[in-house]
C-alpha cells in the first residue's frame, strides 16, 4: 500500500484578511481523503514545490511546524493500522489520525471479495480454481438474498445477527428450491466468510462464536 500526503494551497478560498487555507490530502493507492488543516497563510509565503511556508520568519516557522506535525501524525496512524494486520482504507487512516474509532461497518460483499482474493493467491497451493469459483457462486446467492430480504444491494457486517443466517437458509429452501446438500454447502462456505470477518474484528464474535 502506497501512502502520500500533500498540502494544497487554496487561493480561491481566501478569508477577509486575504489569508488562504492550507488543505491536506491523504492518498492511499488510488483513494483520496482531503481535509482542512485549519491553517491559513499569506499567499506570498507559500512554496508549493517545497510544501512549506517561505521565507523563514516566526509566523512561517510556526506554520511549517504545524504541517510537519500533521504529516507525522498521519504517518503514525498509517503505521498503526498496518501493524493491526487488518484491511483498512484512507478514511480509516483519517479517523485514526483524528483519534476516532476506526469504522467496523464493512459490508458482506467486501468480505467476499477479500476472501476470494486471498483464495485466488492460493490456487495450486491449498485450493483449486473450482473451489474459488464456488465462492463466487455463493456470493451471488447471498447478494440475491440481501436484495430479496432487505431490499438492499449489500448489508453491513455490524448489523448481522444469527437471524441473518436463519433467514438465508429459509430463502435457499423456499425461494431457490435448493436441495438440502446444496444448502448445507452454501451455508458452510458462508460461515468461512463469517469466520474471516470475526478474525479481522469486523464482526462481534459473541453471537457467531459457534460458527467460528
Amino acid at each position: 500500500m502506497k501512502l502520500s500526503i500533500l498540502f494544497l494551497f487554496r487561493r480561491n478560498k481566501a478569508n477577509t484578511k486575504g489569508l488562504c487555507p492550507i488543505e491536506c490530502r491523504i492518498t492511499l493507492d488510488s483513494q483520496r481523503k482531503p481535509f482542512s488543516t485549519g491553517i491559513f497563510i499569506n499567499p506570498e509565503y507559500w512554496n508549493a514545490s517545497k510544501q512549506k511556508a517561505h521565507p523563514t520568519n516566526k509566523g512561517n516557522t510556526q506554520i511549517n511546524t504545524q504541517l510537519s506535525l500533521i504529516k507525522q501524525d498521519i504517518n503514525q496512524a498509517f503505521l498503526f493500522l498496518q501493524v493491526q494486520e487488518k484491511e483498512f482504507d484512507v478514511d480509516d487512516i483519517y479517523r485514526q489520525f483524528k483519534g476516532e474509532n476506526v469504522k467496523l461497518d464493512k459490508p458482506i460483499n467486501e468480505m467476499f471479495y477479500l476472501h476470494i482474493s486471498k483464495q485466488e493467491k492460493l490456487i495450486g497451493i491449498s485450493t483449486t480454481k473450482v473451489s474459488v469459483a464456488n465462492f463466487y457462486q455463493i456470493q451471488t446467492h447471498v447478494k440475491s438474498f440481501i436484495k430479496h430480504q432487505y431490499k438492499k444491494s449489500d448489508y453491513p457486517l455490524k448489523d448481522m445477527t444469527m437471524a441473518f443466517i436463519t433467514e438465508l437458509e429459509l430463502y435457499l429452501k423456499a425461494e431457490k428450491r435448493f436441495k438440502q446438500n446444496t444448502i448445507y454447502k452454501t451455508l458452510q462456505r458462508f460461515r468461512q466468510i463469517v469466520k474471516l470477518s470475526g478474525a479481522l474484528d469486523y464482526l462481534p464474535k459473541g453471537p457467531f462464536s459457534t460458527l467460528q
